[in-house]
C-alpha cells in the first residue's frame, strides 16, 4: 500500500467517524428534547388534575 492510498483511506475513515459523531450528537439532542417534552407534559397533567381537584 503506497502512502497516497493510506492517506486516502485514513481521510475517508476520519470523514465517516465525523459523520457518526454528528449523528450521535443529534440523536442525543433528540432524546433530550423528548425527555423534556415528557417531563413538561407530566407537569401540565399534574397541574390540570390539581386544578380539577381544587375546583
Amino acid at each position: 500500500m503506497t502512502e497516497t492510498q493510506k492517506y486516502r483511506k485514513s481521510r475517508r475513515v476520519r470523514k465517516f467517524q465525523a459523520q457518526r459523531r454528528k449523528y450521535r450528537r443529534s440523536r442525543f439532542l433528540f432524546f433530550a428534547l423528548l425527555g423534556e417534552a415528557v417531563f413538561v407534559g407530566t407537569l401540565v397533567l399534574i397541574g390540570l388534575s390539581l386544578l380539577g381537584a381544587l375546583r
